[in-house]
């Protein structure tokens, strides 16, 4: 059984322009690929056999107009970085809004999300979408193509200067967060030494608060406690491959250091 569906896909925004041919034929490459498996090279750390696609493939953010419309918590996270040309801000698997200064898209500057890319601006964005990993490279790689959603676009004409920052901010409270902040708060208290440990140890305890209030509105010790249980976040044998897989996933073999290296060099115990 898996959440990535015929229902699923069609629960999906609509999608834009060439990529809703695209999404159909990159799922139909994702049911009949195989899992990928331990016995070819990019994959043979990782046992997949336990791994149930059975998460949310789409888990809706908001659109707002302009950032008066965006949850506090989510411009909060972004800061205050000074003077910027532009601001993306993706909560989960939407792009909630995106500015850019009108003096840049004067000279030719597109900053948007990638759906809207594809609507306005094809010509950027078909030849060169998913071109560096093939959609048809690996299950997951088909899988991603289908049910992506959001995803930023920058394109800079040829000789302009864009002198102010581009900040893209993609804010995620779904499951994946919980699966972080524990991992966060598990390597605090294994490696971290006095005087930073016990600061550091209240602040990814606060992390895995706010990830559970905001995740299953969890309100109180005992219903932080259930949650952990229920969300199998108390066994670092249990959510510590559940982060490898994530990861794995994400990155494939485009890894910027020497893996095998790493490995090796890692204490047997």
């Amino acid at each position: 059984m898996t959440t990535f569906d015929e229902r699923a896909l069609a629960s999906l925004p609509e999608a834009a322009g060439f990529t809703g041919d695209l999404r159909r034929q990159s799922f139909a490459d994702f049911e009949a690929l195989p899992m990928p498996s331990q016995e070819t090279e990019e994959w043979r750390y990782t046992d997949l056999s336990e791994l149930e696609l059975t998460f949310a493939p789409y888990t809706a953010g908001g659109r707002a107009e302009n950032l008066d419309g965006v949850p506090g918590e989510v411009l909060e996270a972004a800061g205050e970085i000074g003077e910027r040309a532009g601001l993306q801000i993706q909560h989960d698997s939407d792009v909630m809004v995106t500015h850019l200064d009108p003096g840049l898209a004067d000279r030719g500057v597109v900053f948007c999300d990638l759906d809207a890319a594809a609507a306005s601006h094809p010509e950027l964005i078909e030849r060169s979408l998913h071109d560096l990993v093939p959609t048809k490279r690996t299950r997951f790689t088909a899988m991603h193509a289908a049910f992506r959603t959001g995803g930023s676009f920058l394109h800079v004409p040829r000789d302009t200067k864009v002198d102010l920052p581009l900040q893209t901010l993609t804010y995620v409270d779904a499951d994946g967060a919980a699966v972080a902040a524990v991992t966060a708060h598990y390597l605090v208290d294994l490696r971290a030494r006095e005087p930073q440990r016990d600061h550091l140890l209240l602040y990814t305890n606060q992390l895995l608060a706010t990830v559970a209030r905001r995740h299953s509105g969890v309100d109180g010790q005992d219903a932080f406690n259930r949650w952990i249980e229920d969300m199998e976040l108390n066994d670092p044998a249990l959510f510590l491959p559940r982060l490898r897989n994530v990861v794995d996933v994400l990155v494939q073999d485009e890894w910027w250091f020497d893996r095998d290296a790493l490995q090796a060099a890692l204490p047997s115990d």
